[in-house]
């Protein structure tokens, strides 16, 4: 942890000095070309971030790289100034960097000035090594120590050597920073402070008129002013308040929270808060970490380690809106592809793990698992957003929620350790969905989300997917936790539930396994863990058939567990009240209705208040079994009040609080008189509430009808009424009519779509299938594997199938994952499947349709159907399926550019024969090729100079409508590059040419550069904005 953290100061200090070579040196540590573009293109820092990243990249190749490689790399790219930087830290690396300034000269001089011995100035002229003996020297008779340098910069004003003075300024605060302390403070104070507020500050703290005049007519006056402050205890190791007044009060131009800022800087990590807050934080975070419990009525607690299981994850990379991609474990979350991302989000539906995933990664912190990138964390700041309404600021979150009521930390300790850019900090903040100040302005979580304050500290955040924050720009990264698969769930099964029985392991998967709707169901981890100990205590099979079924039988688990272990004890008064609370519950639904649907959700309540409105026995009984939980948490009105602690009460997961909501909606919607509110929606987003309104619909059927109609007629919220269609019993009989109004518009399966959902929506479009109702569009975004033409049937990435599609008129597949590109036999399949079939919309890079059909396999039937097969790959143009010819045929251009094509290397070679095959195309039509772009997929020019030939060996031809030409490779040579002109000359259009090779020839003779280009007018550049002279074959620089 230490090692990473000293190299990650080196990092920073070297890349602060590093301009245009960052990508020379990133070549020269022997980083694939890809790995360099790829932070040129993706890292939005700037020159110095790209510098950084290039160091991080190369410290984390395997073999644990040396520093020593480091510099050498800095002298091959002839920067030898910067190898002392790659050096030890603390003292003896500023000493190190020091004999790199010093000169004879000024050595010769320091030591004149110190008054050494004549024999110390000619032992120290004479000696080989005089620059370091006289660093010893200096240090020896305290001239520079490992706090203070001040003598040392004071001897080089007395010079006027004032260019070495911050040079000596930034190396010492650079390489003593972190461990630097006060002393670090007071030459950085010297570089804050200026000339003309010497009088100021001495008039204002009283000095005598002698030491006035004396400040104002020395040449060392801003360090002799310090030391003066030092002295009189206007500046301390702990405090500079009385400076920063003077400056408030005598309006100087001096910026207060610079000065305050620098303190802080130099000093917070000596003053033992540091320490004492991270072994707090860590005794807080074991205490929490070792009492979880898996369900509220198994009561003995369990460490995290002994019961986390990892669930699935998907991650968006940075800057990419549309793809997610599978990650292994949560120790990946902060280091590969989200090193760069300063924020991540961590989103899931409801029981989907995300506390546990909060809960787990603290346990990481706290115990140093050498598998985690947390390691490399000081301090880790773990809030749970349900707690902090009201708060102010991180730091008052972090004195009241997580510190002892008789700890010495005060905010301002946390606010400067916090502030420190030197210790690094991760804040993870845990229910967004559930934080009651959401919604007010510039809270202090959306000031930290939103760079405000605190830029350099890292964040992750938990929330439902239905409630991701505003603001957070495309630089933040994504994790979607995806549930449980069969994998985990069976490792939880045997880890924490049998104990490694196997038979008893067997049985509960066997359960989860024969009733598919039950395995969609548990593929929420929550639903699953509460499933598995409930079925391996009772030791029955249960089939479920709805979501509503499977909750309610969850709930009586709850009752019956904590019945059955009290019926010895209760009287039969005892256990008629208990069988009473248990099917009567109307004021506690009608209290979880008001919270979820006030303008802020309230979802913790104040222990007395509850209790009053819902009776003590009540409230004990649900306490005890375990759908109500009872916290003790910081009294936010302490000291005003004496207590300062106070009870407050919340459902053991908010599902509970929407299965209650749910029945107070269903018994308003029983009653005739009684009508859903038209702004319900607005009240009880269906994105975060969707459990209500589909459990609403399971309970009662006479309250699905409103349910239904109202979400239909909400924009987006279809899909929920597709899931409250098949909660009604009955409803592949009775609701006909609910699927005919459903399938009438857009259906969708989503990529990030649940199982649950995935599968209710193939039901309903076989449903109207099977009864011959017609499906308008089957609209699938990347989830689609394969067309099983075997089995007749279209299969979908978590494995399910639709086998029949007879009435469906419209479908449009997007950015769909498959095994294997799309053959002409299987498009052929798909169209005589779907009978009613008028469009098939093809839209993806991912997989591909087949070049060309021969025309003699479409049927006359076919032909007579004239279905519109349309394929968009992505670069600009549309294309149909002409079924005469059996050739693609331009349908439309997209609007918002022009048509242009980029080819990589990495294409398959379907991809670039399909490239190829659309330049064609737009060639033949007259349609403007805006550009082609070759990245790293270019080997040369064909000899005849009339094509460009591939690494695939592809070709391509003279494009007579290509404007611009983009090529990107590693080595040019004046030859090759002759031949490049050579075929734009035979491209009429061309009128820009940008090259970027690694390696480019310096000058080229004039008289082989086609005379047609410079009357042409083009322009040929690369990079750096240097532009290439057709006249003279040199490069220029514009």
């Amino acid at each position: 942890m230490a090692q990473g953290g000293k190299r990650s100061e080196i990092f920073r200090a070297l890349a602060r000095e590093l301009p245009r070579e960052w990508k020379d040196l990133g070549r020269e540590l022997r980083l694939a070309d890809a790995v360099v573009e790829t932070i040129d293109v993706d890292c939005r820092g700037g020159v110095q971030e790209k510098c950084y990243q290039v160091l991080l990249h190369w410290n984390r190749k395997g073999g644990n790289p040396s520093l020593d490689d480091l510099a050498e790399a800095f002298n091959q790219i002839r920067r030898s100034d910067l190898v002392p930087l790659t050096k030890q830290r603390g003292f003896d690396g500023f000493k190190s960097i020091l004999a790199t300034i010093l000169t004879v000269r000024i050595i010769w001089e320091l030591a004149t000035n110190f008054g050494y011995p004549p024999a110390t100035i000619e032992e120290i002229q004479s000696a080989q090594d005089g620059i370091l003996l006289m660093i010893t020297c200096m240090e020896q008779r305290g001239q520079i120590k490992p706090t203070d340098i001040t003598k040392l910069l004071n001897a080089l004003r007395i010079k006027e050597l004032y260019g070495i003075v911050g040079k000596i300024q930034r190396c010492f605060i650079e390489t003593l920073s972190p461990n630097g302390g006060y002393g670090a403070f007071k030459i950085a104070l010297s570089a804050l402070l200026t000339v003309g507020v010497i009088s100021d500050l001495a008039t204002f703290f009283e000095y005598p008129d002698n030491l006035i005049v004396e400040l104002q007519n020395a040449e060392d006056g801003i360090l002799l002013i310090i030391t003066c402050m030092d002295e009189r205890g206007q500046i301390t190791p702990t405090d500079i308040s009385p400076l920063l007044n003077a400056i408030r009060i005598r309006k100087l131009h001096i910026d207060v929270k610079q000065v305050g800022d620098c303190f802080h800087k130099f000093t917070a990590t000596n003053s033992g808060s540091k320490k004492k807050l991270i072994q707090q934080l860590e005794r807080k975070y074991l205490r929490l970490t070792k009492q979880v419990q898996p369900i509220p009525f198994i009561k003995d607690k369990r460490s995290i380690d002994k019961v986390f299981t990892e669930v699935g994850m998907n991650y968006k990379p940075v800057g990419d809106d549309n793809t997610w991609q599978k990650l292994s474990s949560h120790h990946d979350l902060l280091s590969g592809i989200f090193g760069r991302s300063r924020i991540q989000i961590i989103e899931g539906d409801p029981g989907y793990g995300k506390s546990m995933m909060s809960l787990r990664l603290a346990y990481d912190w706290c115990t140093g698992d050498p598998r985690s990138p947390l390691n490399n964390i000081d301090i880790l700041i773990c809030l749970n957003l349900r707690q902090l309404g009201g708060l102010k600021s991180v730091y008052e979150a972090v004195v009241k929620c997580l510190l002892p009521l008789d700890s010495s930390i005060r905010e301002l300790d946390v606010e400067q350790l916090l502030q420190n850019e030197n210790v690094k900090t991760l804040i993870l903040f845990d229910a967004y969905d559930e934080y009651p100040d959401k919604d007010i302005d510039d809270n202090f979580v959306s000031q930290i989300l939103q760079e405000n304050i605190l830029q350099h500290v890292q964040v992750i955040l938990t929330t439902r997917s239905s409630c991701i924050p505003e603001g957070c720009d495309g630089l933040t990264g994504r994790i979607k936790l995806t549930g449980f698969d069969g994998r985990a769930r069976e490792e939880y099964v045997r880890k924490v539930v049998t104990g490694g029985d196997e038979e008893a392991t067997r049985r509960i998967l066997a359960q989860f396994n024969t009733n598919s709707i039950l395995e969609d169901i548990c593929q929420a981890p929550l639903f699953s863990v509460i499933y598995a100990h409930s079925v391996h205590e009772a030791k029955i099979n249960i089939d479920f058939s709805s979501v509503t079924e499977f909750f309610g039988y969850m709930v009586h688990c709850f009752h019956d567990h904590a019945q059955n272990k009290a019926q010895t004890k209760a009287t039969a008064e005892e256990a008629a009240m208990l069988q009473g609370f248990k099917n009567n519950h109307d004021n506690l639904d009608k209290l979880s209705y008001g919270a979820l649907s006030a303008e802020n959700q309230q979802l913790t309540w104040d222990k007395e208040i509850f209790v009053a409105e819902l009776g003590k026995e009540f409230y004990e009984r649900h306490i005890d079994i375990g759908i109500l939980v009872e916290e003790e948490v910081i009294n936010r009105n302490y000291p005003k009040q004496p207590n300062p602690y106070k009870a407050e009460v919340r459902f053991f997961h908010k599902l509970f609080c929407e299965w209650y909501a749910a029945h107070h909606l269903a018994r308003r919607l029983r009653s005739s008189q009684s009508s859903l509110p038209e702004n319900l929606v607005d009240l009880m987003d269906p994105s975060d509430l969707q459990h209500v309104y589909r459990f609403a619909c399971g309970l009662d059927p006479l309250a699905a009808p409103p349910v239904l109609d109202l979400l239909k007629r909400k924009k987006d919220c279809d899909r929920f009424a597709v899931l409250c269609a098949l909660e009604q019993k009955g409803t592949a009989d009775d609701a006909l009519d609910t699927v005919r109004d459903l399938v009438s518009r857009d259906v969708c399966i989503k990529g990030d779509d649940s199982r649950l959902l995935q599968r209710t929506t193939i039901q309903l479009v076989e449903l109207a299938c099977q009864h011959g109702i017609p499906v308008s569009c089957l609209h699938i975004e990347y989830r689609f594997a394969e067309f099983d033409i075997t089995n007749s049937c279209f299969v979908l990435e978590a494995g399910f199938r639709l086998a029949n599609m007879k009435t469906l008129k419209v479908l449009h597949m997007e950015e769909c994952y498959t095994a294997h590109d799309i053959t002409g036999d299987e498009l052929l399949w798909l169209l005589h499947a779907c009978e009613r079939l008028e469009k098939f919309w093809f839209d993806s890079r991912r997989a591909l349709l087949p070049l060309s059909i021969a025309p003699e396999m479409f049927s006359p039937a076919l032909k007579e159907r004239n279905i519109n097969v349309v394929c968009d790959p992505g670069n600009g143009l549309v294309y149909r399926l002409n079924f005469e010819h059996g050739q693609w045929k331009i349908h439309n251009q997209c609007a918002g550019g022009p048509f242009s094509i980029t080819i990589y290397e990495s294409d398959r070679q379907l991809q670039q024969e399909w490239c190829l095959q659309e330049l064609k195309i737009a060639t033949e039509a007259g349609v403007a090729i805006g550009s082609l772009k070759l990245a790293n997929s270019f080997r040369t020019v064909a000899e005849n100079d009339q094509s460009i030939i591939l690494t695939s060996g592809c070709t391509i031809p003279v494009l007579q409508r290509l404007q611009k030409l983009s090529i990107w490779g590693t080595d040019l040579d004046p030859q090759m590059l002759i031949r490049i002109l050579s075929y734009v000359k035979e491209c009429p259009q061309v009128t820009e040419l940008q090259l970027y090779f690694r390696v480019m020839p310096k000058v080229v003779e004039p008289k082989l550069i086609p005379p047609l280009l410079k009357q042409r007018g083009l322009t040929v550049c690369t990079h750096y904005n240097w532009n290439f002279d057709l006249e003279t074959g040199r490069w220029k620089q514009s």
